[in-house]
């Protein structure tokens, strides 16, 4: 029987951009299979539009129209998806969300969608909203065993900073929730502290303060094949800058990544352990991607979970995989497969 694959990008999320990118890439991979594809952008204010299917993501301003609207129903005598300009009802069978950040790694998107009772690809509400708030994340953590960083939460904007005259500086300052280096901050010294902490408050009413840890970023990226998880090659991020910011994790303009990471065995296979079970505590789901510091000592620290990291054309995840033999058109088989029993779908 054939049946639809919406995909779903955009959103109200400071990562708007990154989505779309994403979104134009998995287009350009998906397999070809028997079944039918529709676009669905989310505007920057929220909005549902129907992508027409010769519009490319990445050309908004040609779908953002208002003959594209549509209305989710989520009550009354209907629930579902309304094509205002026909008053058609949108059907669609399994749901691809490509969000990064708010509105779709936070489980505000796969909320609406179980509401619409619309299967999706990718992890589900709860352990996105677990992976999403750094406290959740490094509670979880440290509870099987798994080291996190020196920290501490703050939810006001007087907080007292003189409380972090026994830290080691440098300091990262960040959102509670949130991802991609957005709102973060590097501090060097404690007169720096409270622009810093106003910066974050932009992004959320959160605040968490984290000791920085002396060594290398490294990530692991998870594929989930129905009952298997396959493990990606370790990357390790080469800075030159201060840190692994917005701009750089998305135009590497003066970072390298060393893929696969030539770490020693014995780190490597510790990294992918501590990751494997993350991704089970979690309650993860398809794919995720566990960034990780390592000290020169081998100390490894959690950094953050990505529950769907990046697929653009240089993106870590699809380049961890492809390293192992996997190729960007097999991670979106492997994905529609394990929600779907043959071949379903074509461009």
């Amino acid at each position: 029987m054939k049946q639809t694959l919406g995909l779903i990008f955009g959103g109200a999320s400071t990562e708007y951009e990154v989505s779309l990118t994403s979104a134009t890439s998995i287009i350009e991979h998906l397999p070809k299979q028997e079944g039918h594809v529709i676009k669905i952008g989310i505007s920057k204010s929220g909005m549902w539009y129907l992508v027409p299917a010769d519009v490319s993501p990445m050309d908004d301003s040609l779908w953002e129209r208002e003959e594209n609207r549509l209305t989710v129903m989520l009550g009354g005598e209907q629930i579902g998806i309304l094509y205002e300009h026909t008053k058609t009802w949108i059907k669609i069978d399994l749901a691809f969300p490509i969000i990064h950040g708010q509105y779709g790694e936070d489980g505000v998107l796969g909320m609406i969608l179980d509401q619409l009772a619309i299967p999706y690809i990718g992890c589900q509400t709860e352990a996105n909203l677990v992976c999403f708030n750094k406290r959740f994340t490094h509670q979880i953590a440290k509870s099987v065993g798994i080291k996190t960083t020196k920290s501490v939460i703050v939810s006001e904007a007087d907080f007292d900073s003189k409380e972090l005259n026994d830290w080691q500086f440098p300091l990262f300052i960040k959102p509670l929730k949130g991802g991609s280096s957005i709102g973060i901050s590097k501090v060097s010294k404690l007169s720096e502290v409270k622009k810093a902490i106003a910066l974050a408050f932009e992004y959320d009413a959160q605040v968490i303060i984290e000791e920085a840890v002396s060594g290398v970023e490294v990530g692991c990226g998870i594929l989930q094949n129905k009952d298997e998880l396959l493990v990606g090659n370790l990357d390790k991020i080469e800075l030159q800058t201060e840190f692994f910011d917005f701009v750089e994790k998305y135009n590497l303009e003066q970072t390298t990544i060393e893929q696969p990471s030539k770490l020693p065995i014995e780190i490597i296979t510790e990294v992918k352990r501590q990751a494997v079970l993350l991704f089970k505590e979690y309650g993860c789901r398809d794919l995720s991607r566990f960034d990780f510091f390592v000290t020169e000592d081998g100390a490894i620290y959690l950094n953050e979970v990505n529950t769907f990291p990046g697929f653009t054309a240089h993106s870590r995840f699809p380049m961890m995989m492809a390293t192992t033999g996997i190729t960007f058109t097999e991670i979106l088989t492997i994905l529609l497969n394990n929600h779907q029993e043959g071949d379903l779908y074509e461009k």
